[in-house]
């Protein structure tokens, strides 16, 4: 039983340390021709860390390794967001237009 309880623990550390970050949600009348980007707003490149394409029916998911926990912009069709992240974290988004 210890020996199960001890990989338990493990488990939840290891996923506590990831840096990885996964996004899932939907756009009500979003265009297969838009991408969604997150891009650290701490950071100087401005080079995207993810580029998650929209389905026909408006969903969309994908994950990508945040360097660190802060501020990321998320864009889409033009229009920009500031969102703190941080690493291990999962986020569901719905977006209404």
């Amino acid at each position: 039983m210890k020996k199960y309880l001890l990989l338990f623990i493990i488990a939840v550390f290891a996923m506590s340390c990831s840096k990885k970050v996964e996004v899932k949600g939907k756009i009500s009348g979003g265009s297969p021709l838009e991408r969604i980007e997150f891009i650290e707003a701490s950071g100087v490149a401005t080079l995207p860390l993810i580029n998650i394409g929209i389905n026909k029916d408006g969903t969309f998911a994908g994950s990508f390794e945040a360097p660190k926990s802060g501020m990321y912009v998320m864009s889409y069709g033009g229009k920009q967001n500031l969102i703190y992240l941080k690493g291990g974290q999962k986020l569901e988004l719905r977006v209404m237009e």
